[in-house]
């Protein structure tokens, strides 16, 4: 009966897959999407059109990836979300893969960066309450505070998921809020005569005629649109905490379709306005002459996109842990018994050492460098290829399921699943294939020496294409070396209890 009162209730565990998925990015990943719809930086060309379309072309793709999942998911119910389901469909060996890498690399990594991505945020709003540039504040100061923020959460999520689970319920209630409060201001002040156009503001300019459609515009916006969707299945990962483990197809699909219809709304706005962040449209709606006035509304934004991005924090903190969890009670983590005997004295205690343990690795990789050089290009950069390597996972784990389809005609699937899938499939591996050969291979051919757009508020002018090259290559070979490690002592740690890799996995999940 204790357990029971531990679960987490259906518009809860909502809560915390939509808050997982609208980040911190839709506040203001706009601007290069919108960018993109200009021909030859003309902006009486500006294509509205290819702008809402690219937005509706990524959501339809993720909504056809989770409609497929919606199946692939009554696999198996487990902490491992995912890597259970690839498990079932592919094998020990591939579901080992999956797990480690979605634990260790995917989570990992994200769960340790974003906190101080969601303090630039905070900080942001500091600086400019002070009247000081941002950059007088040394990342450093961002740092700390983010990863005490970061340790708060995580402690939460240990020791307390279902108030974790509330405070996801009211994140879920004040991002929508400024969301649609900016949807509402770019109808009403979209061609208004004060309005601010001192940024970038194509779209005010009027809408091009649809022979003017971006046709490329709408494609290189696709990558950076389908990652906006990614994290999606993490709720997968809950599974054990949910009081119904069948709920999660159906958590799935809603949120990307309350997600798409909410970001194509955003798209509309910025179309219609033409700025590429929601922080712009609000104060499109201010005087240029009342300073006071904007400054109060500039500080307001950074603080609600920092607090959305803590609520971020707070969800892949939770399923982080639960996904290291899972990993330790399934013995496929090297020093599984060491981090198992943990657990006689509290509870999972095991899967926080790990999780901690592997907070601490990329903390050491990546953020001490971001602090020495006072920069988060490198942040940046990192953050995109876990997203990338995981939706050409997604892409194959729907390869299996087609298989296991075809080898298994009779078996029960769900309306038009094979088309919706095959569909699903072909489009992530060609919208992900063009951004690993056009950005991680051609430019580094062609213009290996130009200023990189990796950054966020502590961009570095001087970060170079070929740097996030070099990242992107040596994480995936770091990624490839762990795995082989990992698997190879494993194997010799498994010998010694005189077991083998099929007799651990899923079956030993508590």
């Amino acid at each position: 009966m204790k357990n029971l009162t531990r679960k987490i209730g259906f518009f809860a565990a909502l809560s915390i897959s939509i808050s997982t998925v609208i980040g911190i990015g839709i506040f203001f990943k706009n601007t290069s999407v919108l960018k993109n719809q200009i021909f030859n930086s003309n902006f009486g060309y500006f294509s509205f059109w290819s702008f809402i379309a690219a937005w509706i072309v990524g959501g339809m793709v993720a909504l056809f990836t989770a409609y497929s999942f919606s199946q692939i998911s009554k696999a198996k119910d487990s902490k491992s979300g995912l890597a259970a389901w690839v498990e079932v469909l592919g094998g020990k060996k591939q579901g080992f893969i999956v797990k480690v890498l979605h634990c260790t690399f995917y989570y990992a990594l994200i769960n340790i960066v974003l906190p101080v991505i969601s303090c630039e945020m905070l900080f942001a709003a500091i600086a400019e309450y002070k009247g000081i540039s941002l950059s007088d504040i040394h990342i450093g100061y961002v740092v700390l505070t983010g990863i005490i923020i970061w340790i708060i959460f995580s402690l939460i999520n240990y020791f307390a998921i279902n108030f974790s689970a509330k405070i996801q319920t009211f994140a879920f209630f004040f991002k929508l809020i400024p969301l649609f409060a900016a949807v509402v201001i770019s109808f009403i002040t979209t061609g208004t005569k004060g309005m601010n156009v001192d940024q970038i503001n194509p779209g005010a300019i009027g809408i091009a005629k649809m022979n003017y459609f971006n046709l490329s515009g709408l494609f290189i916006s696709l990558p950076a649109i389908l990652f906006s969707f990614d994290a999606f299945l993490s709720i997968g990962n809950m599974a054990k905490d949910v009081k119904k483990p069948s709920w999660i197809p159906l958590i799935s699909i809603l949120t990307i379709v309350i997600a798409a219809i909410l970001y194509v709304f955003i798209s509309i706005g910025v179309g219609l306005t033409g700025y590429g962040s929601i922080g712009q449209i609000f104060e499109s709606i201010v005087p240029k002459a009342n300073v006071n006035l904007k400054k109060t509304l500039k500080i307001l934004t950074y603080l609600t996109i920092a607090l959305g991005g803590f609520f971020v924090v707070n969800s892949i903190s939770m399923v982080s842990l639960r996904s290291a969890q899972g990993l330790v009670e399934q013995k496929q983590i090297i020093f599984y018994k060491q981090l198992n005997s943990l657990n006689k004295y509290k509870k999972d205690l095991g899967g926080l050492v790990l999780y901690f343990i592997l907070a601490l690795f990329y903390f050491i990789l990546l953020i001490v460098p971001s602090i020495i050089v006072n920069g988060d290009s490198l942040l940046d950069t990192a953050t995109n290829i876990p997203v990338l390597t995981f939706f050409m996972i997604y892409a194959y784990t729907m390869l299996l399921a087609l298989i296991d389809k075809f080898k298994n005609p009779k078996k029960p699937v769900i309306k038009f699943f094979v088309p919706i899938t095959i569909i699903a499939i072909v489009a992530i591996m060609v919208i992900m294939g063009y951004e690993l050969f056009y950005k991680d291979i051609y430019l580094l051919i062609t213009n290996a020496n130009k200023i990189s757009g990796s950054g966020i508020l502590y961009a570095n002018n001087q970060w170079l294409i070929k740097y996030d090259v070099y990242i992107f290559w040596s994480l995936i070979g770091l990624m490839m070396l762990w795995i082989l490690a990992n698997y190879w002592i494993l194997k010799q740690q498994l010998a010694k209890e005189n077991l083998t890799f099929d007799q651990v996995g899923e079956n030993l999940e508590i």
